[in-house]
């Protein structure tokens, strides 16, 4: 039997699993500001990840960003904040995972717990904080699979059945931060800024669109600012504004047929007052592109054997010159002439048989009945 196989180069899914992380602390207010009589607000984000794949697990490293807005024990009107960086480490069991493969995960703040205690000198100073993280994460790999895409036999005549298959492979993995900055004005309905507390975003993607060595990203971050207002009505004020972006993520080989899956995140949010009626807000985002391009080819499904009749097997001459024409293969060739490539290559002396030519002469002898 004469088998010719493909090799195929495609993205496949490992697993794709939901597991939840639990992280707890201790946090101290800092010296200078006061005891904390009632907690107002605390807000919970996840900055600085980094994902590793390790035989058997995915494990995940970064820091919690934890903004406490409370009353202080001082006096009753008096709003203040505290801001701290929690570092985390977490692993989730994948089984099947190995290092040289892909992982994606996504971390989104589920629930949060925090609670007023003394400290050593029976002050309300130490907040215990539980947070609860739910995890996505999705492991791939790339991997090479074998088809039979052709196939005869010497002597022997074959009913194929072929089937197309689609299957998609891995053009380009892109991972690159970049910073947003953006000077922004309160509208005139809003209160004067005394101070700012906290500013929180959200990446929404209008537009992803793939060009040549390039992805395309459109898209706006929805920001909320909570601010100590200057007014006795409205001491705390919330504003939102929008802010655009456009990115351009580099991707060697990608064209505008294929498909891009696109993962973008807020490692970190800082802001600056600039008035009080305007300030400066930075985000620094993290954009994981990965370009897909989805392939067909045929696969045999099915092959019938039947015996090939001697009356056309007589007729074959028994040797022949062949003169190499446009498209021609040496599988072709040994098929037309029930042969085989091996025959051809041993009897013309060719070392490399991808590289035969358009009018080269080969020497073809027919394999005799039943040999």
């Amino acid at each position: 039997n004469q088998l010719m196989r493909q090799s195929l180069n495609l993205n496949r899914s490992i697993e794709n699993k939901s597991d939840r992380l639990i992280i707890k602390d201790e946090l101290a207010v800092p010296s200078g500001k006061p005891n904390i009589r009632e907690i107002l607000q605390c807000s919970v984000n996840v900055t600085n990840k980094d994902v590793r794949v390790a035989n058997g697990r995915v494990t995940v490293n970064g820091d919690l960003s934890v903004v406490t807005l409370y009353r202080g024990d001082s006096d009753s009107s008096l709003i203040e904040f505290t801001e701290h960086e929690v570092p985390f480490n977490g692993a989730i069991d994948v089984q099947g995972a190995k290092e040289n493969m892909i992982a994606d995960m996504i971390l989104s703040v589920q629930d949060q717990y925090v609670q007023v205690r003394p400290d050593v000198d029976g002050e309300d100073r130490v907040l215990d904080v539980e947070v609860s993280i739910a995890a996505t994460v999705k492991v791939s790999c790339q991997d090479t699979v074998e088809i039979l895409e052709d196939a005869y036999c010497i002597n022997k005549k074959l009913d194929i059945t072929k089937n197309p298959i689609k299957y998609p492979r891995l053009v380009c993995r892109n991972k690159n931060q970049t910073p947003i900055k953006e000077v922004v004005q309160i509208d005139n309905g809003s209160p004067d800024i005394m101070q700012i507390f906290k500013v929180k975003g959200k990446v929404v993607i209008d537009d992803i669109k793939v060009v040549d060595d390039r992805v395309i990203v459109e898209g706006v971050i929805n920001s909320d600012i909570l601010y100590l207002a200057v007014s006795d009505d409205t001491p705390l004020y919330s504003f939102h504004t929008v802010i655009p972006f456009r990115q351009v993520i580099e991707t060697k080989n990608a064209t505008p047929q294929m498909d891009a899956q696109l993962n973008v995140t807020i490692d970190h949010i800082s802001f600056n007052m600039l008035s009080g009626r305007e300030m400066e807000l930075r985000y620094l985002l993290t954009f994981n592109a990965q370009v897909n391009e989805e392939k067909t080819c045929s696969m045999i499904t099915n092959i019938e054997f039947d015996d090939m009749d001697r009356a056309v097997l007589d007729k074959m001459a028994s040797m022949i010159v062949y003169v190499v024409q446009f498209g021609d293969s040496l599988w072709k060739i040994a098929r037309n002439y029930n042969t085989s490539v091996d025959d051809i290559l041993a009897i013309n002396d060719i070392d490399e048989p991808n590289k035969i030519f358009v009018g080269q002469k080969l020497l073809i002898l027919k394999r005799a009945f039943g040999y």
